[in-house]
Order: C-alpha cells, then sequence, then structure tokens
C-alpha cells in the first residue's frame, strides 16, 4: 500500500530526518511494489497543492518514481495513474533502480544475523519508460549507486521553480532566568559593597 510519511516541504533536514526512520519490509507479504497507488497518491498530493498552501500559481509539477521492481500490489494500474498525473499537467520522471536477473539480496538468517542470497528480481524498465512519455517526464535506468546519483543531478537541472515558503517557528524563552540570577547577583554585590 502506499503512504504518505511527510507534509509537501523544503525543509530538507527534517525531511531527511523522516527518511531515516524508514525500514525496509522485512516480511515477505509485506515486500511488494505498489507504483500506481504510489502515483495516485502523489498525484492527489500535488493536485491539491494550491489550494492547500499560499504559494500562488507553482510553475510545474513534478513527481519523481523511484522504482526497483514491478508492480505487484495494489488496485490502481500504473498506466491509469500516469494518465491521471498528464491531465493535471504533473510530470513524472522515472527511475529503473538495478538490474533484471539473479542479484545478492540480504537475508535475515535464524541466529539473527544476514547472509546474501542470490534471488531473481525483476525491473520493469519498459512501464516505466511509458509512464514517463506518457507525463513528458525523462526515463532514467540507475544500475548502480553513482547512475543513480546522476539521475538526480539531471532532473535538478531539468527542475527549478522558486518557491515562496511561510515557515512558522515555536519558540520557548530562557532569558527570564538568567535575568533573576544577574539581579539577584547584582543585589548581593550592592549589598557587600555598601556593608563590607
Amino acid at each position: 500500500y502506499a503512504d504518505s510519511i511527510s507534509p509537501l516541504t523544503m525543509d530538507h533536514d527534517n525531511l531527511l530526518a523522516i527518511l531515516d526512520q524508514v525500514e525496509v519490509a522485512r516480511e515477505p507479504a509485506e515486500a511488494s511494489t505498489a507504483i500506481g497507488e504510489g502515483l495516485g497518491l502523489a498525484v492527489e498530493r500535488l493536485r491539491t497543492l494550491e489550494e492547500e498552501t499560499s504559494l500562488g500559481r507553482i510553475r510545474s509539477k513534478v513527481i519523481i518514481l523511484l522504482s526497483d521492481g514491478v508492480n505487484n500490489a495494489g488496485d490502481v494500474e500504473p498506466m491509469h495513474a500516469a494518465d491521471l498525473a498528464a491531465s493535471h499537467h504533473i510530470q513524472i520522471h522515472a527511475i529503473a533502480a538495478g538490474t533484471t536477473g539473479n542479484i545478492p539480496i540480504p537475508v535475515p538468517t535464524l541466529d539473527g544475523g544476514r547472509q546474501l542470497v542470490r534471488q531473481y528480481m525483476e525491473v520493469d524498465e519498459k512501464t516505466l519508460d511509458a509512464i514517463a512519455q506518457r507525463t513528458g517526464g525523462q526515463f532514467f535506468h540507475a544500475e548502480n549507486a553513482e547512475a543513480l546519483a546522476q539521475a538526480y543531478r539531471a532532473i535538478d537541472q531539468l527542475e527549478k521553480s522558486e518557491i515562496n515558503e511561510v515557515r512558522y517557528v515555536q519558540y520557548r524563552e530562557h532569558y527570564p532566568f538568567f535575568v533573576v540570577v544577574a539581579m539577584a547577583l547584582t543585589a548581593i554585590w550592592a549589598m557587600l559593597n555598601a556593608t563590607l
């Protein structure tokens, strides 16, 4: 299933902190890929962006879809979600991570450790490419970490929008304690100065 773990934000530090708490599914029943539902949720979040904020007209709306598998869960077909994105003028840049074939996967062992086991994995490059083309986005294939970084750099060069954001800061003042201590010390100094 698709889930949203962070509101749309420009606070990158908070976003990275949230991302650090994301855990990879360990149970086979949870290890599914719901590309269509994830895209549908992203489209819904971006579709209502202008209604929820005072940012004014957003020049471009972009979804970056990173997948290492094949859509095998959820009720929404990926191409239907791509059609929804296109109807709302949302571009999808799709990145296929990894390769199709037998690859080493870390698997937990009975003693609590991990061992690498070769398993057949499939990356649906055709669907990801079709999603990107349908929405006017670009498709990237990243077989390693450097290729993934290059894909993100390329997307970063494509999409630049200036956004004005309203930030609310919640703070608590700590100065009263220090003022009271300073006044008490000043009073003690004045009294000692007058008596001694």
